[in-house]
């Protein structure tokens, strides 16, 4: 799965999976184009500003399990400038190493890549839903270390 921030002015990446577009408040997308989203992938809109990336990657990953949208392949959620990563090298990366956890810093914003152990795992989603709403990004790598602790 491929979930990434939305603007007019990118396109995300080619990736596995159905994609999933992030739409941040006043995203001011005309409806024409949330129509051509719709029919292309699943949106999560934001209503209000997170938090934190750490806290929109939260929310963005416990409201794709509750609409039963995570599939069980490697996922890459872009929470940046999807020009601003190389996405190609990260999928190769995560397909010889499917217990990746990794996470990255791009034009203002972050990325994170969970291999599919990692994504498959029965608790992927409970490690989300126990994580403490509203946490600053100092806590992504922390977050990340506990994950691998207990998901790998």
């Amino acid at each position: 799965m491929l979930a990434y921030l939305k603007t007019e002015a990118n396109t995300g990446p080619d990736w596995p999976g159905e994609p999933m577009f992030i739409l941040e408040p006043n995203h001011g997308l005309p409806q024409e184009t949330l129509d051509t989203l719709t029919r292309s992938g699943r949106i999560v809109e934001f209503i209000d500003s997170p938090a934190s990336r750490v806290d929109q990657l939260r929310s963005v990953l416990l409201t794709a399990a509750a609409r039963h949208w995570l599939d069980k392949g490697p996922m890459l959620v872009l929470l940046c400038d999807p020009a601003a990563v190389d996405a190609p090298a990260l999928l190769a990366e995560v397909k010889q190493n499917p217990d990746l956890v990794r996470h990255g810093e791009a034009n203002s914003g972050v990325w994170f890549l969970f291999g599919t152990t990692i994504v498959g795992n029965p608790n992927f989603t409970t490690f989300f839903r126990n994580m403490q709403p509203g946490m600053d990004d100092i806590h992504i790598a922390p977050s990340l270390d506990i994950m691998r602790e207990h998901l790998t």
